[in-house]
């Protein structure tokens, strides 16, 4: 659903570009849904987390995709766990790294045997006397 995140804060502008939500429509959905809630920073620009992301991508998805109104959409997300779903991201994305490190270390041993193939050391040979 969404873009493989680097970074831990967002703003605004970034947010937009990453979610296809123009920045006058995110700050109308932060005033109307409880759930989108950016920081602010000390000079008062929002700064959006992974979370808020998450948020934004299902409001545009019950919007667009599944004919939900704004206020159909504020009684979903009131049922909606999103820390269990940012839980759950980040299990995957570390089983995700852990798969990554282990084809990895499969390919490394393949070569690893296929050169043990290649090398002859001596005694390994049955060499008749004549």
């Amino acid at each position: 659903m969404a873009k493989k995140i680097e970074k831990q804060f967002y703003s605004i502008s970034e947010v937009s570009k990453l979610t296809g939500v123009s920045q006058p429509c995110l700050r109308s959905w932060e005033t109307e849904v409880s759930q989108l809630n950016p920081r602010r920073s000390s000079g008062g620009t929002r700064i959006y987390v992974q979370k808020d992301i998450d948020v934004i991508l299902t409001i545009k998805k019950l919007l667009d995709n599944d004919g939900y109104t704004l206020s159909g959409v504020k009684d979903k997300l009131k049922h909606l766990d999103f820390d269990k779903a940012q839980r759950q991201r980040q299990v995957i994305e570390k089983l995700q790294s852990i798969r990554a490190d282990l084809v990895e270390i499969r390919h490394e041993l393949n070569l690893t045997e296929a050169l043990a193939k290649t090398i002859i050391v001596p005694g390994d040979i049955d060499i008749e006397e004549s």
